[in-house]
């Protein structure tokens, strides 16, 4: 997780969600996915297969591959039961449930979030620039691919200067348009992905690969300097 907060995190709990939020929650740039939620006797109700929370916010996180099952009585929130928590440039998408897919409930926006299915969902606050009904388009580890919608389709006017939770810059021209706009979800798409491998010592080997979109220039600058 990669900021401050207070939590009770709850893995495979009946009537309970993967992870509980309680008050003074600020998430940033976090992932919550292939968690379960899973109820047990009668009468009871699975709440928020990847979140249950009650305040705080969120903000370029991916929230995804959750579920909400019942044995008997109801499935609710596949994704999340937001409670008054606030979400913004967040892909709420893959997730699933009896009721609620993605969110059971209220989902307090604050602009630029994807919902791909938006039932037993009622979105309040800031909508601007949010997805509705659109698949994000993942690829492994429910990272975005060429095509995603989610694609510098955050806030135009937002600098952010760290890392995205792959450690990639979290601000890529990921459209190729020669302006760099923040994606959704917690992760950034790249281009261009260069792995090293080997030992940098004197007789060692190094070897570079790249991947990424093809058709692109790669360009490696090298720099040397003399042994001690």
């Amino acid at each position: 997780m990669s900021s401050i907060f207070s939590l009770v995190l709850l893995l495979l709990a009946p009537r309970l969600p993967a992870l509980t939020l309680w008050p003074t929650v600020l998430q940033a740039q976090d992932w919550y996915v292939d968690n379960v939620c899973q109820n047990y006797g009668p009468g009871n109700t699975a709440l928020g297969g990847g979140l249950y929370c009650a305040r705080g916010s969120t903000s370029a996180s991916t929230i995804a591959g959750n579920s909400s099952t019942a044995t008997s009585g109801s499935a609710r929130g596949g994704g999340v039961v937001p409670g008054t928590m606030l979400f913004g440039h967040t892909i709420l998408a893959h997730n699933t449930a009896d009721f609620g897919p993605n969110c059971d409930g209220s989902l307090h926006s604050a602009g630029y979030n994807l919902v791909s299915v938006l039932t037993d969902c009622t979105v309040t606050g800031d909508e601007t620039g949010n997805l509705y009904g659109v698949d994000p388009r993942f690829r492994d580890y429910y990272r975005l691919e060429l095509t995603s919608p989610a694609i510098d389709a955050g806030d135009p006017a937002r600098i952010e200067r760290g890392r995205d939770l792959g450690g990639l810059p979290r601000l890529l021209d990921g459209t190729l348009d020669r302006v760099a706009v923040q994606d959704m979800g917690a992760h950034e798409f790249s281009h261009v992905r260069l792995e090293i491998t080997g030992q940098a010592t004197p007789g060692g080997t190094l070897t570079f690969d790249s991947a990424g979109t093809a058709g692109l220039f790669v360009f490696l600058f090298v720099g040397i300097a003399p042994a001690d």
